[in-house]
């Protein structure tokens, strides 16, 4: 029979390792016992840890041919775990579970054991005499005790209570017994135990108890385990408290300090609070330190001490009395803030014994009459009505009594008042105001405290509250009235005032015009037009100058200037200017140009010319016009196709001798006039002699002579229609404008006069050139030139 002593329940050292020869007397013992209860016929019993590896063993362990091991009852199919074989493995059964083996012994080895595995065994055997004994063993499966742990009800005990110590170990079927300091507990001496020894209770517990320890043991069959010892602490009290005062004294004065200290048995300590006169004291604690003393102090002082875990309380009282000196009065004012018409009123409080009062007004006394009346035994002062010149008064109280003085700090007064009728003031004081132009209310009101400012633009608030309003850019919707409320939130009187502004748009810069054709003298009207808005005024400027209203006329609103029939004297620079409450504005000069001409024409050098062959020609025409004057040059009528007024040959030639005639043409009015000079060139028989030096003695003459007839036609000429009778539309005015001499030339076609035309004609001078004799002329050398009116 194979013998596994460990498997099994056998007493045992638990100080050491299990010698050799004890683990073999146990097995014997072991088997000794089986053997005898196979052959009693009753069934033996194998007890095991939860965990362990248990072999249970066969009735016959010899001569074996196979065996089955059941859970419960044999030959039950359902309750076998396994049949073994000799010669083949192991068949197991339904009840097989992977930890269960068999042995060559017959015996069961279970692996691992479970509480579920408690039960009965049974085992059938088949052995080589053909006998089948079979046999059932009892399992018992026990777990380990757990190490005991003591519960206490309740947990804090008090005296003259009970206290019950319950003791919980985990494991099977476990029995309890009790220890006191070591020594086993039994029922008596106020210790009971129930429930199978697992409760133990202490009754009456008292204040001694304390400190005792109890310690409980569990057991079972496999394990025992003692718990941590258990130490009773019994909570008592408190008892009656017993006061000390320190120092001790029949009276104590203000000032100085004492210390109550309050003392009661008690666990846990007690704790204390204090009462003065049955009033609690925010001061808990054993002691009581009060410093320094006051008036209020005196009385009696109670101290209670109470047990929260007993709930038991107890009390002590003690008396003490307190006297006081006089303290420094302190003046409470009532309203704090006075306004004024109303009353204030002043109370002097003092602490001390039988106090009496005084009061003063810049070190004199103070008496009722007046504004003034005293009460309350004088410690009562009313000012009634207040005026705002009581502001800065000086009050001060005096209290006194048989031993001790003092006197009062100052109180000032101070009124408030207010607000009176705002003034506002703007920072530009005229009625309108530009677009764009910053501009500052100030509201201002006398008041004491200082007055609270809103402002309303008609009407409606602008979310502002200081006494400054402040618009950094106009707008034509700030335009209106503007209320500045004030208030005093102490005095709760409010006040307004109103002002109003206009706001006006800028007059935008002017612009000139006028209709861009050009403009003719004596021609017509001319209409000059102000352009720009928001002006209320226009006034006129003409090269600078203020406009008069000569030869000119001006539209209803000033806007459109009207000149009657323009001149060359009205050509210049023409200004408007645009003006409103809040601004003005000058348009940039715009020039007028009045086309006229041309006229006074003349060909530099004048006169006739007598010029040798390969001399230079070189002739300058000249004529008054606006714009400049467009010249064409003619021989003998002839035109030449020489445009500009300024005409040359380089090398004359006796082909270039006659009339050479200069035509100055207006682009714009459409004049022109015509001046005409006489060109001979010698150097070749023309007729007059034989001297080719220079013309005859009777040429010369007879050229100076018609040279002086020509001045003599000329001046009367001029006599009679310019000074006599002016030509009809002839210019008055000898200005001019600057303009860029054409190059394109003038029409060559000249129309004939008409009716009521009137011919001018200038004369044209011949003077020789000196060194070149004159030829005698024959015929008339005058030569005329015809302006004419087109």
């Amino acid at each position: 029979m194979q013998i596994k002593m460990e498997l099994f329940r056998v007493p045992r050292c638990r100080c050491g390792a299990t010698k050799t020869w004890k683990t073999l007397i146990h097995a014997v013992v072991f088997l000794v016992c089986i053997q005898r209860t196979w052959s009693q016929g009753s069934s033996p019993e194998v007890t095991a840890r939860v965990g362990e590896t248990v072999t249970l063993p066969a009735p016959v362990t010899t001569n074996i041919n196979s065996f089955s091991w059941y859970r419960g009852t044999a030959g039950i199919e359902a309750q076998r775990i396994f049949t073994y074989f000799m010669s083949s493995p192991q068949a197991n059964g339904p009840r097989y579970t992977g930890r269960e083996m068999g042995l060559a012994d017959g015996s069961l080895q279970i692996i691992g054991v479970l509480m579920s595995n408690t039960g009965n065994y049974t085992v059938t055997m088949t052995i080589t005499n053909g006998a089948t004994p079979q046999g059932t063993i009892q399992l018992r499966v026990y777990e380990n005790v757990s190490v005991p742990f003591i519960h206490a009800v309740p947990q804090n005990p008090v005296e003259n209570g009970s206290l019950v110590l319950c003791c919980n170990a985990s494991g099977t079927e476990i029995s309890y017994q009790w220890y006191r300091e070591d020594k086993v507990v039994t029922t008596g001496d106020r210790i009971s135990l129930t429930n199978t020894s697992q409760n133990l209770t202490l009754s009456h517990c008292t204040r001694t108890d304390t400190g005792t320890n109890f310690t409980c043991r569990a057991s079972n069959a496999v394990s025992s385990s003692t718990s941590r010892p258990y130490t009773v602490t019994i909570s008592y009290g408190p008892d009656p408290p017993v006061i000390l005062v320190s120092p001790e004294k029949p009276f104590y004065t203000t000032g100085s300090a004492l210390t109550f200290t309050c003392t009661a048995a008690s666990y846990p300590p007690a704790q204390y609070t204090w009462l003065l006169n049955e009033q609690p004291l925010l001061t808990p604690g054993q002691e009581l330190k009060l410093t320094p003393l006051t008036l209020y102090d005196s009385g009696n002082y109670t101290c209670n001490s109470s047990n929260s875990v007993t709930q038991l309380s107890t009390r002590a009282a003690r008396g003490i009395r307190v006297l006081e000196n006089v303290s420094l009065p302190i003046i409470r004012a009532e309203p704090r803030n006075p306004v004024e018409n109303g009353s204030l009123a002043l109370l002097c409080n003092a602490s001390g014994t039988d106090v009496s009062y005084q009061w003063y007004q810049a070190d004199a006394v103070l008496t009722s009459g007046g504004r003034i009346s005293l009460s309350n035994s004088r410690q009562t002062l009313t000012l009634s009505p207040c005026n705002r010149s009581d502001t800065g008064t000086n009050f001060t109280c005096r209290a006194s009594n048989a031993v001790s003085s003092s006197t009062s700090s100052p109180y000032t007064a101070t009124i408030s008042y207010g607000p009176d009728t705002p003034v506002i003031s703007v920072s530009t004081d005229q009625p309108f105001h530009a677009v764009g132009s910053a501009l500052t209310f100030s509201c201002t009101a006398a008041s004491y405290p200082p007055a609270l400012y809103t402002w309303l633009l008609n009407g409606q608030s602008l979310q502002k509250t200081e006494h400054k309003l402040l618009i950094n850019s106009l707008t034509l919707r700030d335009s209106g009235n503007y209320t500045c409320n004030t208030s005093n939130n102490i005095t709760h009187l409010s006040n307004h005032a109103t002002r109003g502004i206009h706001v006006l748009e800028n007059v935008t810069k002017p612009i000139v015009n006028y209709v861009s054709a050009q403009l003719v003298e004596n021609r017509g009207p001319a209409n000059i037009t102000c352009d720009t808005s928001n002006a209320e005024t226009i006034l006129w400027f003409f090269n600078n100058s203020p406009v008069l209203p000569s030869n000119i006329m001006l539209s209803a609103d000033n806007r459109t200037l009207i000149i009657k029939n323009v001149t060359r004297g009205d050509t210049g620079t023409y200004q408007c200017e645009g003006i409103n409450p809040v601004s003005r504005s000058k348009s940039d000069p715009k020039m007028l140009t009045v086309a006229y001409g041309p006229e006074n024409i003349t060909i530099n050098p004048a006169g006739s010319q007598q010029l040798p062959v390969g001399a230079k020609l070189s002739l300058t025409c000249t004529a008054l016009s606006v714009p400049g004057a467009a010249y064409q040059w003619l021989l003998n009528d002839n035109d030449l196709k020489q445009y500009g007024s300024t005409f040359t040959i380089a090398k004359v030639s006796p082909k270039d001798n006659g009339s050479y005639t200069c035509e100055a043409q207006n682009p714009v009015s459409q004049l022109s006039v015509k001046a005409t000079v006489s060109i001979y060139v010698n150097g070749t028989d023309d007729g007059f002699g034989s001297n080719t030096d220079g013309p005859p003695v009777g040429v010369i003459v007879g050229a100076v002579i018609g040279a002086l007839a020509l001045v003599a036609i000329v001046g009367a000429l001029v006599y009679f229609f310019v000074i006599k009778k002016p030509v009809s539309g002839a210019p008055t005015s000898n200005n001019s404008m600057d303009a860029a001499n054409s190059t394109k030339p003038a029409s060559t076609n000249a129309k004939a006069a008409g009716n009521g035309e009137e011919l001018q004609y200038s004369s044209v001078n011949f003077v020789p050139k000196p060194g070149i004799p004159m030829k005698p002329i024959t015929t008339d050398t005058t030569v005329y030139s015809e302006v004419r009116r087109q």
